[in-house]
């Protein structure tokens, strides 16, 4: 699938967050990593987080938000920032 190239004002560039939020399979990281080309900004994909969190926490029986906090204070992110 191809996206329109964005039109946005450089103002927009600087100093945003930009959360998008739907249901699974709607494209949110296909729009995200688009959008975050165009602005020049990064994609920080908070879903593989999650789901990293979720594949330990199988893993380790966790089966309460305590455990599953404990499990994602834990695990260490990075991203590569290209």
């Amino acid at each position: 699938m191809r996206l329109p190239k964005l039109k946005v004002p450089v103002l927009l560039k600087r100093g945003f967050i930009i959360a998008i939020d739907g249901p699974s399979g709607a494209g949110k990281s296909t729009v995200s990593r688009r959008l975050a080309e165009q602005l020049g900004g990064r994609l920080l994909d908070t879903g593989a987080m999650y789901r990293a969190v979720a594949h330990y926490a199988i893993g380790e029986a966790a089966h309460n938000e305590t455990a599953c906090e404990k499990i994602a204070r834990r695990l260490h992110f990075s991203f590569d920032a290209k």
